[in-house]
């Protein structure tokens, strides 16, 4: 299973040092919101669990591209707060918010959303601009995923099927803590391969 797969994704694309460093803090949602300054240096989730599932919505929201209006209602907060938090996002991670306009300004350049191994799709001119800024996120996770069942497969791990960001192999009971361990370092090689980190 791929934890927290797409901010990771998103952190290994655009090189945004701040998101890097909050996936590698292990709880990218809590360091969002210490980096906020909504929670003091010292928070954990137990400490501060209402302030974690707020800055946890707010960071799928962004890779999801929900409004504030729709944030807002998701949380049960207004709007206003809602824009507080997105606002928030795209200041502690400008450089992944830069990588989105970036990349989404090239699309409407060339006519083409491609990803780093080359898998494309056709962008025309009535492609929602949702779509076009997802399409670097979603399609590596795809890649990574592809190429993980396909490694799992080519290296005799018995695989079951994929399911969204995991897989479900199957081995006997008495071989499970090494065959898994060999599965994570596949995945893991997978999405370095991908990511290009």
């Amino acid at each position: 299973d791929y934890r927290q797969q797409e901010f990771a994704i998103a952190a290994a694309l655009s090189g945004d040092v701040n998101m890097i460093k909050a996936y590698q803090s292990g709880d990218p949602y809590l360091a969002f919101a210490r980096m906020a300054g909504a929670v003091p240096s010292g928070a954990t989730r137990e400490t501060h669990p209402k302030e974690r599932k707020l800055y946890k919505l707010c960071a799928l929201a962004v890779q999801y591209e929900m409004g504030a209006a729709s944030l807002g209602a998701s949380l049960g907060k207004s709007t206003v707060h809602a824009r507080t938090l997105l606002h928030n996002y795209r200041k502690t991670f400008a450089g992944f918010a830069r990588f989105k306009e970036d990349y989404a300004l090239t699309v409407n350049v060339t006519g083409v959303a491609s990803t780093r191994t080359g898998w494309k799709m056709q962008v025309g001119p009535g492609a929602k601009g949702t779509t076009v800024r997802n399409f670097p996120i979603q399609a590596a996770g795809a890649e990574i995923l592809r190429l993980a069942c396909y490694e799992l497969t080519r290296q005799g791990i018995t695989l079951c099927c994929p399911i969204h960001d995991a897989v479900l192999i199957i081995t006997t009971v008495e071989d499970i803590e090494p065959v898994v361990a060999r599965a994570s370092a596949i995945m893991e090689a997978a999405s370095r391969i991908i990511t290009g980190d």
